[in-house]
């Protein structure tokens, strides 16, 4: 068992779930960033953000995002941020699946 694997817990890593939740955000923070002059709109009328199929914990992401970091200018940032963290989770779910098939 992984040292950083709870018995009893989610048996994947630690660091593939956090790895996980932080490109569940990223995702909403990209399709705002697609949808910023919608978005920035309904912030600033206070009305419900106009992102279908948001989570809470993405809604409160992007609401908490400065308007900057909407910016089609952040876009390239954000996007390479999400490539390069699915591309090690990827490896670590490779991994993850070696070891299970090791053990076995």
């Amino acid at each position: 068992m992984n040292a950083e694997t709870v018995p009893g817990d989610d048996p994947r890593p630690l660091e593939t779930r956090e790895l996980e939740l932080r490109l569940h955000v990223l995702r909403a923070i990209a399709l705002a960033q697609d949808r910023w002059q919608e978005v920035a709109a309904a912030v600033a009328g206070g009305e419900p953000l106009p992102l279908d199929g948001l989570t809470p914990d993405q809604e409160a992401a992007v609401m908490a995002l400065q308007l900057r970091r909407l910016a089609p200018t952040q876009r390239a940032r954000v996007r390479a941020d999400i490539d390069a963290m699915e591309s090690v989770l990827r490896r670590h779910r490779a991994d993850d699946a070696g070891d299970a098939g090791d053990a076995g």
